[in-house]
């Protein structure tokens, strides 16, 4: 399955030449948290993990723009007792999001996305 990830991962990078990316879009690395809690488990809280991959901006020179994102991410819980026992989830995720871009006064860009994800479970390992 990890495989199976990383052709996945390949193939997106190599979507869009650089050439081309460079003169109709931008591409980016993200790398961030993620804090998750399963609801209805008696015994869990929540748990902090990683969030990692790549982003493409295409075009990047109007008010929309199509963001299609690969992405490696953690979720699950832990034990509320402070041991290390709990649930580890790590999912493939492939969000196509549709960017609108708002006015840029004062030096801020800010952004709505909008649209759909893609999530393959990679990994489960419950303790």
């Amino acid at each position: 399955m990890r495989r199976f990830v990383t052709t996945i991962a390949v193939l997106f990078a190599l979507a869009v030449p650089a050439s081309r990316a460079r003169a109709q879009g931008q591409v980016g690395a993200i790398l961030g948290a993620t804090f998750s809690t399963l609801r209805g488990i008696d015994g869990l809280s929540n748990r902090t993990g990683l969030v990692g991959g790549i982003s493409i901006v295409l075009p990047n020179d109007g008010i929309f723009a199509f963001q299609p994102e690969a992405l490696w991410v953690n979720k699950g819980a832990k034990a509320s007792t402070g041991d290390p026992e709990g649930l580890k989830l790590s999912y493939f995720e492939i969000p196509l999001l549709y960017r609108i871009k708002l006015s840029r006064e004062l030096g801020l860009r800010p952004h709505i996305y909008l649209g759909p994800y893609l999530g393959i479970q990679i990994d489960c390992s419950v303790r």
